[in-house]
């Protein structure tokens, strides 16, 4: 499927389990689905030379969690870095943390290098990062929520009140909608009733299987929360001479089946992987 200028995957593509190797390279790709874990044995991955500014959190279940070899493939791609944000959120864990990091704004690139040298050191992974087979998370952006059906809602409006994990009404039909394998042409009559951001929820439905939570695993269609991780990835023979470059961060969007879910990960969390380029 290489330079084919492709601008979205077809959702077929993922129900073929039995692919070992699949390149994507050179096409416009703006957007990687979180399908992609469907490829249970995914040997090598190229998605190199798209448009994609960021990466699904199910492809560092690929990278890391896999019980085979399997080599990913990611730059040059426009990820966008965490210094480019205007916002950012501490870390769960207040130890690993300097004093200012309770605060949110722009995370600036010393600061990540902070965090990287401190976490390397305290958790001895020179050797780990050094063969290349090592990802450390560093920092999160500030967490987006939406209502039951997708629409963007001020964290402000967010409360304890309301921290429930039970899934919503629409979210059930959306599932049962899925279950009935219903095809576009039934949505084109619906079309003149309902609105457009209704109508994408519902292509979506139709087109790709529900995802997963990155917190709790649990299955949903559309995401109430969302947030971007930044995961520092070593370079291969560089034994405590690791730097922050930018083609060493690489940004992953999680996805929240809740409200509830969506929490800050714990700074120093790492991820053994395979081989990674």
């Amino acid at each position: 499927l290489a330079g084919n200028y492709l601008k979205r995957l077809p959702s077929e593509l993922f129900s073929l389990s039995n692919i070992t190797v699949l390149s994507v390279r050179n096409n416009s790709l703006e957007l990687l689905p979180a399908v992609i874990n469907q490829l249970s044995r995914i040997q090598s991955l190229n998605i190199a030379g798209n448009k994609l500014k960021h990466l699904p959190w199910e492809l560092l279940e690929i990278m890391c969690h896999r019980g085979h070899h399997c080599k990913v493939i990611i730059r040059p791609n426009p990820l966008v870095q965490p210094w480019e944000l205007g916002e950012w959120i501490a870390s769960a864990d207040p130890k690993m943390i300097s004093g200012k990091d309770n605060y949110s704004g722009r995370l600036t690139r010393d600061d990540l290098d902070l965090r990287l040298k401190s976490v390397i050191r305290s958790l001895d992974l020179d050797h780990h990062i050094s063969d290349g087979n090592c990802l450390i998370y560093l920092a999160s952006s500030t967490i987006k929520y939406f209502t039951i059906d997708g629409s963007r809602v001020s964290a402000a409006h967010v409360t304890k009140a309301v921290h429930c994990s039970v899934p919503s009404l629409f979210e059930l039909k959306l599932r049962t909608l899925q279950a009935l394998d219903c095809t576009r042409s039934v949505l084109t009559s619906l079309e003149p009733y309902i609105s457009p951001a209704m109508m994408s929820i519902l292509d979506r439905t139709i087109s790709f299987p529900a995802e997963f939570c990155s917190v709790c695993g649990h299955p949903f269609i559309v995401a109430r929360a969302k947030g971007m991780e930044y995961w520092f990835r070593g370079q291969h023979g560089q034994v405590g001479q690791q730097e922050l470059r930018p083609d060493a961060v690489l940004p992953f969007l999680c996805k929240a089946c809740s409200w509830a879910c969506a929490q800050p990960r714990k700074l120093g969390r790492v991820c053994l992987s395979q081989d990674l380029s």
